[in-house]
């Protein structure tokens, strides 16, 4: 984006005249501004790209979000100030602070007291007027049936290059095995009963359903404030606690890993499946992520990418190194249930 476009929507929105603009973040499906105003505030302005991957508008789904978080009484959050839908553009407060580049003592217990507030406001009168988060998976029937479409979406993938070939060749044979073995097991956990029925609407919960440290800025009082709410919405608490124990950006200790468990676990107690279902879904959302990694065999994705970031410079290194991601995180659940459940 050009200064003259962001300079256009702050003039059009707020009536202020911009003084500088800075690029402050490098996002995977998104680009984010600094903008200072002749009046002195300060300004995060924010162009989204596409849809997400179930058709969700990331620019609505977000300023749904935020609005109805400030609304609820959650400070530790950007604020919405304007939204202009024909620029998929929105503009917020400035956070001021800095990346989280390491995990300190208090920063699990600032995130489980964020999912502890967004529980409470599930129950707000206006939180039926949120929709479902970005591919939210209400029973375990669901959770396999988005393994499978994403599965077929890269086996479709032409096998161009040795490169292509190897990753065919893992999702025919590992990955396959995996998925036929945790589908199982999952299955003769929870019962034919469970598996395909919805979750009762008591036990989901508001979620940001992206939450980690890679979405957290730690202000200059050493607090933590979260942004990127594009995939917002009702979620199953369970998809949530996995999400956050396996995204990739994260680098958990096994004391990280406990600490937030137990806590999620307590902020859940009234769910007395939880800990079965963390046990039989945790295995299919570490399937769920290794695919995620392949996205870049994908040019639709490379394009998003482009959006947001520039095209990498080597594309071939990039989808190797993700297809090395993946391989691993096929052992990821096994770490995380061998920590929390010894006798696993």
């Amino acid at each position: 984006m050009g200064q003259s476009e962001i300079e256009q929507l702050v003039h059009n929105s707020l009536r202020k005249k911009v003084l500088s603009t800075k690029r402050i973040y490098a996002g995977r499906n998104s680009k984010v501004y600094k903008v200072l105003c002749e009046s002195g505030e300060t300004y995060a302005v924010k162009f989204y790209t596409q849809l997400t991957a179930d058709g969700l508008s990331r620019l609505e789904q977000e300023w749904a979000a935020i609005s109805f978080m400030t609304q609820s009484g959650i400070e530790n959050i950007p604020a919405p100030v304007a939204i202009d839908s024909s620029k998929q553009a929105a503009i917020y407060t400035f956070i001021n602070g800095t990346p989280v580049d390491r995990i300190k003592d208090n920063d699990i217990h600032e995130v489980l007291t964020f999912l502890k507030k967004l529980k409470k406001s599930s129950a707000n009168e206006k939180a039926p007027n949120i929709s479902s988060a970005a591919e939210a998976f209400f029973s375990p029937a669901e959770v396999v049936e988005n393994i499978y479409k994403r599965l077929n979406i890269l086996t479709a993938l032409p096998g161009e290059d040795e490169l292509f070939r190897e990753m065919h060749l893992f999702l025919e044979k590992d990955f396959s095995e995996e998925l036929e073995k945790s589908t199982t097991f999952a299955k003769s956990q929870l019962g034919i009963e469970t598996w395909n029925s919805p979750l009762p609407e008591e036990l989901r919960t508001l979620s940001p359903s992206d939450l980690g440290f890679h979405n957290a800025l730690r202000t200059s009082h050493n607090n933590l404030y979260f942004v990127d709410f594009e995939y917002f919405g009702w979620d199953d608490p369970v998809k949530t606690a996995s999400d956050f124990l396996l995204h990739p950006a994260m680098n958990l200790t096994e004391t990280d890993i406990k600490t937030f468990y137990d806590g999620i676990s307590e902020i859940f107690r009234n769910d007395k499946n939880f800990e079965i279902r963390f046990k039989s879904l945790l295995p299919l959302f570490r399937l769920k992520w290794s695919l995620i990694l392949l996205n870049e065999f994908s040019n639709k994705t490379l394009k998003r990418r482009a959006f947001a970031s520039g095209t990498p410079d080597n594309v071939q290194s990039l989808r190797k190194a993700q297809l090395e991601k993946a391989k691993l995180f096929l052992a990821k659940d096994k770490k995380i249930l061998n920590t929390l459940f010894e006798t696993y």
